[in-house]
């Protein structure tokens, strides 16, 4: 016959886990019984503030999202304007930019980058955008090594003004894996 306990609370004498079973135990949880849920931390959400953004023609430039909104975890860089995690795992991000002009210029291209310019999704070639977002987004895995960030290249033979405040964003959070 099987034994049974029977309490209301179990509360963990030291240390941070409470063990049930064996290695190799099978464990059944009848009724309402759950696991709880992961935490998708770090998380940020960083903008472009304070003013446009010029971008030269021909050049591939780091977009300047200057101000982290949000920074669970502290892993976003004002000044590097790249996402560092402080935990491996599966990531995902998304960012977005638009110019503030449709004058003059042909193709942009914008990346999501990982360290020092490995593609996390592919290029997007995009033409006459103005007062529209244009968006990348793309799931990678990283260490606590690795950086992300984003970068953008406009072949319209002048410089062009990358829009800030809502315009032009740039977020990601790991993912629960």
């Amino acid at each position: 016959m099987a034994s049974q306990i029977k309490v209301n609370e179990i509360i963990k004498q030291s240390g941070s886990s409470i063990t049930i079973g064996e290695s190799g135990d099978t464990i059944n949880l009848a009724g309402s019984a759950y696991a709880a849920a992961g935490v998708n931390t770090p998380y940020f959400l960083a903008e472009r503030t304070g003013s446009n953004q010029t971008v030269s023609a021909s050049t591939t430039t780091t977009i300047q999202y200057n101000t982290a909104t949000i920074n669970e975890g502290s892993c976003y860089d004002n000044s590097t304007y790249k996402f560092t995690p402080t935990t491996a795992g599966l990531y995902f991000f998304r960012a977005k930019m638009a110019w503030n002009s449709a004058t003059d210029w042909d193709n942009s291209e914008m990346q999501l980058l990982k360290n020092s310019g490995s593609n996390i999704v592919d290029r997007y070639t995009f033409s006459n955008v103005y007062y529209n977002s244009l968006i990348v987004a793309g799931t990678v895995s990283l260490t606590t090594s690795d950086s992300v960030y984003v970068t953008i290249y406009q072949s319209s033979g002048s410089s062009k003004d990358l829009l800030y405040g809502g315009w032009s964003s740039f977020t990601g959070w790991k993912l629960i894996a």
